[in-house]
């Protein structure tokens, strides 16, 4: 038996519909746990998309963290005798491909499945996603544990991406600063608790960085590079330092950085190569600005790597090229007003 596991928190009522909907056909049973929704109005939205032979709902008191909230559902969703549990949150929106039954059937060993995630809208299943993972489809009796107050995730070695998709709905501004300032908060608590990894450094920072606090952000990259880490984690850091001091107009110190992080992670030329691109611009030397532009505008992106910001990137890059065309454009003007 396949379930589909959501946690109905508050205001889930405005979104859960739409949750159930990209995956109820595809799951034998909906276990939606309402925590500090509105339970009525929440039922409704539910019953008016899911048949009553497949709902299954229950009221569980807020545990006040996520992992735990999430623990609870998925021993929930054990319980019933569910083999695996889908994973959707009500802000979130899920592809399954037709066969993957079978594909969890093929690979008795794994125990956990993460679908790729897209910007806002469905992908193609054919298409690679844009490299951010989340582990979305968990086997529901095997002991599996959630951890984090915040960024939520799975500890298993028996891990596998499966050719789906997940996307979030688009927030408000207001929802936004809600989520960093929560963010900042509950990973100063896992760090004081003594959790003190690379992982919520850098995603406090990030969270400082979402609110405008380009200095905190800044300490707190700075203090994830001191935790251990894998070399795509510290290329990743070493790139949001290199964005944040761009922001703050150091761009002196934004081009150094990025040239010793190129010369480090060779495969970061997107990321680098646009920062260097920037930098140069904006010190004048568009020659080189412009080089590095295009060579970031030829590099594909490598959306299999986890975190990758290819848009970003190659954006960054246009714009360079566009100031630069502009710059040109006026100089000749300006030449031809003088030989009139």
């Amino acid at each position: 038996m396949i379930v589909s596991t959501t946690l109905a928190g508050p205001g889930a009522e405005r979104s859960i519909e739409g949750a159930l909907r990209s995956v109820v056909h595809q799951v034998d049973r909906c276990l939606v746990a309402l925590s500090g929704c509105d339970e009525e109005a929440t039922r409704a939205g539910v019953e008016a998309v899911v048949p009553g032979d497949k709902l299954i709902t229950r009221a569980l008191p807020w545990p006040g963290r996520y992992d735990f909230a999430r623990q609870e559902v998925l021993d929930w969703a054990g319980s019933i005798g569910a083999e695996w549990a889908v994973t959707v949150d009500c802000d979130e929106r899920v592809t399954l491909p037709a066969d993957y039954r079978d594909i969890l059937a093929a690979h008795p060993g794994a125990h956990v499945w993460n679908l790729r995630g897209c910007d806002h809208g469905p992908c193609d299943n054919q298409s690679p996603g844009h490299g951010y993972c989340k582990e979305r489809i968990l086997r529901a009796n095997v002991g599996l544990r959630w951890h984090g107050r915040v960024c939520e995730n799975v500890l298993s070695n028996r891990q596998g991406v499966i050719a789906g998709h997940f996307w979030e709905n688009e927030k408000t501004p207001a929802e936004e600063r809600r989520r960093y300032e929560r963010g900042v908060t509950e990973t100063e608590r896992m760090i004081a608790e003594g959790d003190d990894r690379f992982k919520w450094h850098r995603h406090m920072g990030s969270c400082h960085a979402g609110l405008g606090r380009m200095g905190k952000a800044l300490e707190c990259y700075e203090e994830a590079l001191k935790r251990p880490h894998g070399e795509e984690d510290e290329a990743r850091c070493v790139y949001l330092i290199c964005e944040q001091l761009v922001i703050a107009g150091r761009l002196d110190e934004a081009h150094d950085r990025a040239a010793l992080g190129l010369a480090r992670h060779a495969g970061f030329i997107p990321e680098f190569g646009s920062i260097l691109a920037w930098a140069q611009m904006e010190r004048g030397d568009l020659e080189n600005a412009s080089r590095w532009a295009q060579l970031v505008q030829l590099c594909p992106p490598d959306r299999k790597r986890v975190g990758h910001r290819g848009k970003e990137c190659h954006g960054r890059a246009r714009a360079v090229l566009q100031r630069i065309e502009e710059h040109n454009e006026a100089a000749l003007a300006r030449a031809d007003e003088r030989a009139a």
